[in-house]
């Protein structure tokens, strides 16, 4: 599913960040890592990933999910 949304979208696939129930700050380190691999979107099955902080992540980037896209911010 993600490889066929990466595809879809004409995303490189940059790599897979896989988050811990016991992870320290989950969104803090994604978002971290969308910047420093420049990241244009993250690909996720689902937005329930991202608990309640799928908005703060879209500042950073799109969230791409099968259901849709969330673009890009800017707050």
């Amino acid at each position: 599913m993600i490889g066929d949304l990466v595809r879809r979208g004409g995303y490189a696939f940059a790599g897979l960040l896989t988050i811990q129930p016991d992870t320290y700050m989950p969104t803090t380190l994604v978002v971290h890592t969308v910047h420093r691999v420049e990241a244009a979107a993250i690909v996720t099955p689902d937005l329930a990933h991202f608990g309640g902080a799928a908005r703060a992540v879209s500042l950073a980037c799109e969230l791409v999910t099968p259901g849709g896209t969330v673009p890009r911010s800017s707050r």
